[in-house]
């Protein structure tokens, strides 16, 4: 008999049949002890086959979303490169167009000078009613006050700007004014303009007077007292008094048309200078023979004031 551990450790006997082969509930015993000892090791298998699919899954994903963020970066690269070169096009064009101006500047300055030159040449010629060192004087002394003086020499007429001659409503000459007129005085009393008479003439836009409607009722009231304002320079400067005529004509001789508001170029004070006129006629009466011819001196109406 065998001993107590033999026992133990000698596995069990496998039952055989008379033919020497194992019985089938031994076979059975022996299949389902294999498939429990299987079984987990092929759960183990099924559960890392899921995660391996999973990760192959999340890798897939995340190339294609590599794909798709190189795709962006690309495009975003070619865009960046686009507007590099459009802005150094562009740099380019600035300095192109900078150049040019410079250049266009310069020939700007140049052409100004010629007009200035012609302007000077063509009012020394002996064109309109004024001799030629009369024109070329006032074309002087307009070009030294362009912003004031306008001469037309075609005319002989100098048109001042009224806003910048008398404030708005008064009829007081500023002192850029009176600098002016001190200056065309000066003119008007050489050799070659003194002979000539000057004839004023005040203009207004047809904005009623408001603030000082006390000394000027209307707008014709107004151009007058300007045109006398302009003519009491003038005859304090040294102009004789019997050489000078004025007149307002108020809102009623625009050069342009006048606008809601106010129009600055309609306000304005002319000045022309017109060959002198006859202050008196003579006439012979006829008589017989026994009476001598007798000159009547005929006086005209008082000159405008």
């Amino acid at each position: 008999m065998p001993s107590g551990t033999e026992a133990a450790v000698r596995p069990q006997s496998t039952s055989f049949n008379h033919a020497g082969h194992p019985t089938m509930a031994r076979i059975i015993s022996l299949t389902c002890a294999a498939a429990a000892a299987t079984l987990p090791l092929l759960a183990g298998g099924c559960v890392q086959q899921d995660k391996y699919d999973n990760l192959l899954q999340v890798k897939r994903s995340l190339q294609e979303q590599l794909l798709t963020v190189t795709d962006e970066r690309d495009g975003m690269q070619a865009q960046l490169s686009n507007r590099t070169q459009q802005l150094t096009a562009a740099r380019g064009d600035i300095a192109l167009l900078q150049e040019r101006y410079e250049i266009l500047g310069g020939e700007l300055d140049q052409i100004s000078l010629s007009n200035q030159t012609l302007a000077m040449q063509v009012s020394e010629m002996e064109i309109g009613p004024l001799p030629a060192d009369v024109q070329a004087a006032l074309a002087r002394l307009a070009s030294r006050y362009p912003d004031q003086i306008t001469f037309d020499s075609s005319t002989g007429m100098l048109r001042f700007d009224s806003d910048l001659t008398f404030n708005s409503g008064k009829d007081q000459v500023k002192d850029g004014g009176s600098t002016s007129l001190n200056a065309l005085a000066t003119i008007l009393d050489s050799p070659s303009a003194e002979n000539f008479e000057l004839v004023i003439m005040g203009h207004t836009d047809d904005v009623p007077v408001k603030f000082s409607r006390n000394q000027h009722p209307t707008n014709m009231h107004l151009s007058v007292h300007r045109a006398i304002a302009v003519r009491d320079v003038l005859v304090d400067s040294g102009i004789a008094a019997d050489r000078v005529q004025v007149s307002g004509w108020g809102e009623y001789r625009p050069l342009v048309p006048n606008e809601t508001g106010g129009t600055a170029t309609n306000r304005r004070v002319e000045i022309y200078l017109t060959a002198p006129t006859e202050s008196m006629a003579s006439t012979v009466m006829p008589t017989d023979d026994a009476t001598t011819a007798t000159t009547v001196v005929i006086e005209t109406d008082e000159p405008m004031k």
